[in-house]
């Protein structure tokens, strides 16, 4: 019974390492990135659904009284800890910007095409209940109607394209023209501290990650 159990683990998570890497790499994406990304949403499911199938395995394997084997469960458990940690900083790092770039996200569309549909709800409403609250405490009484327009895209605070960031290149990419008339050889494996908004559209296609 171990055994069978034991390899339908396996064999659930060997389809999956794919996923689970690429997730941890966007993650530190999402961290680093000025912007929010686009949201892995396949990558998330297929990792959701993984983990219910690891649970109800690890469920089966914890009713056997095979003390021999107590090691075998205690690793695939540590495993299923990492993907979780992997997977909740991931959502961590998306919702901190939303919230520090609410109105942005919601009135660009290029940003807010990023967002999943419980990231938008959740923006929404988030937008909503922000917006009340600055009201009630102070905009009705020590501010002017003219002043109290929280849905002006030009007041909103966007993320900062200039950031400088680390990258690593994935795939040779050659010369790539800056801003400023020079040029520059993208080499793969090379690391370079770069404005964002140059080696963002190789973070986009995957040609380049932050870190």
């Amino acid at each position: 019974m171990l055994s069978q159990s034991q390899s339908q683990l396996d064999e659930s998570t060997s389809g999956s390492v794919d996923d689970v890497s690429h997730l941890t790499e966007q993650w530190i994406n999402e961290r680093n990135a000025p912007q929010l990304l686009r949201f892995e949403g396949g990558a998330v499911e297929r990792i959701l659904e993984l983990l219910h199938v690891q649970t109800d395995t690890l469920e089966d394997l914890n009713n056997l009284d095979e003390s021999n084997d107590e090691f075998i469960r205690s690793v695939y458990a540590l495993e299923m800890e990492r993907i979780k940690f992997v997977l909740r900083s991931y959502f961590r790092a998306r919702l901190s910007k939303i919230e520090l770039n609410t109105l942005a996200i919601l009135t660009n569309p290029e940003y807010r095409r990023n967002l999943s549909e419980n990231e938008l709800t959740y923006a929404e409403r988030f937008n909503d209940i922000t917006n009340e609250n600055y009201k009630k405490s102070f905009l009705d009484e020590a501010c002017p109607p003219s002043l109290q327009n929280l849905s002006d895209p030009e007041t909103a605070h966007n993320p900062n394209m200039n950031q400088a960031v680390f990258c690593r290149i994935k795939k040779d990419i050659g010369a790539h023209l800056l801003p400023n008339g020079d040029t520059i050889d993208l080499s793969k494996n090379k690391i370079y501290l770069l404005l964002y908004r140059i080696i963002r559209p190789f973070v986009e296609t995957g040609e380049a990650e932050l870190i």
